[in-house]
């Protein structure tokens, strides 16, 4: 099978099919089993034992398809916000990180939440996951409020983590984004592209001097 017209069936895939739901009949006939059986083969799509329903990862989809070269605003445009977190969460997971989504802890009368926390060794990344395709047209004030909310939220994290007792000892705060760019720090936060995330944290040595480094 050709790669464009493989791409151009995952596409279709990703942009109607439904999260959570089975694949619809339809859309499962307007794609040939060539392309189906790729899928299956990588375990993107699942049947169930009678063969009447097709289920489908939609993120482990994404990023085949980013993996191919294909559209990038596309494919994340064709994901759900959620989805997009599920993305960067496995993202660490195969890093070796325990991570825990939609992390929530209170510090007398304030509520904080952090979109991941993921912790491996004496470390934790505390971070925001944004839906971001294009931050270079985002206002310079509006990256330094979001990038300064981040950092409060991690220094009211360490003071919760210590009363905790953690064991890990440091919190570098951490943007995602969809923005297809090389790494870039504001202040001591990497904005960093989703398909980066693995080569930034396989090398995070190359990167520890520039980061934002607060003690637990």
């Amino acid at each position: 099978m050709g790669r464009e017209k493989l791409e151009r069936n995952c596409l279709s895939l990703l942009k109607f099919s439904i999260p959570g739901k089975p694949v619809p009949e339809s859309l499962i006939k307007a794609i040939d089993r060539e392309t189906m059986g790729v899928l299956k083969d990588r375990g993107i799509i699942k049947e169930n034992s009678d063969r009447t329903k097709v289920n489908v990862s939609r993120v482990k989809l994404a990023l085949f398809l980013a993996s191919m070269g294909g559209d990038l605003d596309e494919i994340v445009n064709s994901l759900t916000w959620q989805e997009f977190e599920d993305l960067i969460d496995q993202g660490f997971k195969v890093n070796g990180y325990e991570t825990k989504k939609h992390f929530v802890f209170h510090l007398e009368d304030e509520r904080c939440e952090i979109d991941i926390l993921a912790k491996r060794k004496n470390h934790y990344f505390a971070v925001e996951c944004k839906h971001w395709l294009h931050w270079r047209k985002i206002k310079a004030s509006r990256l330094k409020k979001e990038t300064g909310a981040l950092l409060r939220k991690c220094y009211l994290l360490s003071f919760y983590l210590k009363m905790k007792g953690a064991e890990a000892r440091y919190i570098f705060p951490l943007v995602v984004t969809a923005q297809k760019e090389n790494v870039r720090v504001l202040e001591g936060i990497p904005l960093i592209h989703f398909l980066t995330l693995n080569n930034f944290l396989t090398n995070l040595d190359r990167y520890i001097h520039l980061l934002k480094v607060i003690e637990v």
